[in-house]
Order: C-alpha cells, then structure tokens, then sequence
C-alpha cells in the first residue's frame, strides 16, 4: 500500500469535518516521527470540529518488509491473535472474505461472498483451516499472521474528546 501523502490527505479532513460537525472520532496512528506533535494534533482536530481524537499503535499491517515499520514504531512486538478473530466477517469490496483488515494485500482468503450464502461462506473449509492454525499458535503458517506486527506500547496515552472529557487508549 502506497502512503498517504499529506498533501492529498489535509484538505480532506476540513471537508469530512465540517460536512459531519461534532461527529468525527479521528484515529492518529503514534510514530518516532509524531510523537511531540500528539497535543497540536488532538488541538487541531478538536478545534475544528472532531468528536475525539485516539492515539493508536503503529501495526505492520502485514508487509513483508518490516523495514519502515521498525523506523517508526516505539516498541514493535510480534502480534498473535486466538481463533476467535475469524469470527469477524471482513468483506471486501469484491466479496472476499479476509482473516482480518490488516490483510491489504488480500492474499489470505478464507471465503467468497460472490460464490455462495452467508451460510456456505462461514463454513468455508478455509475459515476453519486458519480456526485450527491460530489454535495451535501455529501463526507461521499463514502468510499475513507470520507477518503480523504491532507497535505495544507499555503506557496508555491520554485522549480527550469534544468536551474535554479525558479517556486513554488501550495499549
């Protein structure tokens, strides 16, 4: 997935904010490179209308080269879900069913919208296969989870919405 430019991405946000006034929760993943910039950030968003502002973790998003991830993240951890993660349904756009939204690349399928019912695509052979893998902490052996990083902060950071109300953001 190619970065999002600044340039492109800024004169969007007075957009959303302003067509969706006092309903906007923003999402700042946390860098080496943002890190003193968190309160002007959590400033400019709420003074221009946001709801909330959370700080979240960096994830590698399941790259395979972690290269640009390791710059930036505070404290990269290998990430190891249970088999209850494929009971969420992910659906792209063009009805593939994933493990997880962090698959961009879409190349663990685990269902096909287009190929059948809700019933046949939760009782995908491949569904269960992943079920069974992530059971058995066997996570090397499906692409994207071997890949599966995060940035686990030891610290909660603080958030604050519209109203000032202060909350922290999990770890």
């Amino acid at each position: 997935m190619k970065p999002l430019r600044f340039s492109r991405v800024f004169p969007k946000y007075a957009q959303i904010l302003a067509a969706f006034p006092g309903r906007v929760h923003v999402s700042v993943p946390v860098s080496r490179l943002n890190q003193q910039e968190l309160p002007a950030i959590r400033r400019w968003f709420l003074e221009n209308g946001a709801r909330s502002v959370t700080f979240d973790p960096l994830s590698s998003r399941c790259a395979e080269d972690r290269g640009l991830f390791e710059s930036l993240a505070l404290n990269p951890k290998r990430i190891r879900c249970g088999p209850t993660v494929v009971d969420d349904l992910i659906i792209d756009a063009d009805g593939r069913v994933m493990i997880c939204c962090q698959d961009f690349q879409r190349i663990v399928p685990i269902g096909e919208m287009a190929a059948g019912t809700l019933r046949e695509v939760l009782a995908d052979p491949r569904r269960e296969d992943v079920r069974a893998k992530l059971a058995a902490r066997r996570h090397d052996e499906i692409a994207t989870c071997s890949r599966c990083y995060g940035d686990l902060r030891a610290s909660k950071k603080p958030v604050a919405d519209a109203a000032g109300m202060m909350a922290t953001t999990a770890p």
